[in-house]
């Protein structure tokens, strides 16, 4: 219990050490993630989307539905249950996805009807991305443009 009690004490620390220490200019860059250690099972599997503005690559992770998301779910930070995480490197996403159980399904979108951002990076990205989850044994596919 001892253990338990330490560990929660050193979380906090680091928590309240991380964000006393960011910049104006890391707050502006800041991603949002689930407050989960480990992501629980999606029935649907998971989508994800990327998309480029600027010099900017984004990722956007959702949980997967029977149903179009919206471009506010896609690319906004919002108040979405679905929204899993929001974040704008391949080293975030891998991250994120280290928390998802293995075997699950990771539907990539090439493109949505929705917006004309939508779009997938670089060929050596997404070749990176597909051996990580093969590593992870996550079920990656690429969902093409109709």
């Amino acid at each position: 219990m001892k253990i338990i009690h330490s560990l929660f004490i050193l979380l906090i620390a680091i928590i309240l050490f991380y964000n006393s220490g960011c910049s104006k200019e890391t707050k502006e860059k800041e991603i949002i993630v689930a407050d989960t250690t480990i992501l629980s099972t999606s029935l649907k599997g998971w989508d994800l989307y990327s998309w480029q503005i600027g010099n900017e690559r984004y990722y956007s992770l959702l949980y997967g539905t029977n149903r179009d998301k919206t471009v506010e779910e896609v690319q906004f930070i919002t108040n979405s249950t679905a929204q899993i995480a929001k974040v704008n490197s391949i080293i975030d996403l891998k991250n994120i996805l280290l928390k998802i159980t293995p075997a699950e399904n990771i539907y990539w979108h090439a493109c949505y009807s929705g917006s004309e951002n939508i779009s997938m990076p670089i060929d050596s990205i997404i070749t990176d991305l597909k051996i990580f989850c093969i590593a992870r044994k996550l079920n990656l596919q690429i969902i093409p443009c109709n």
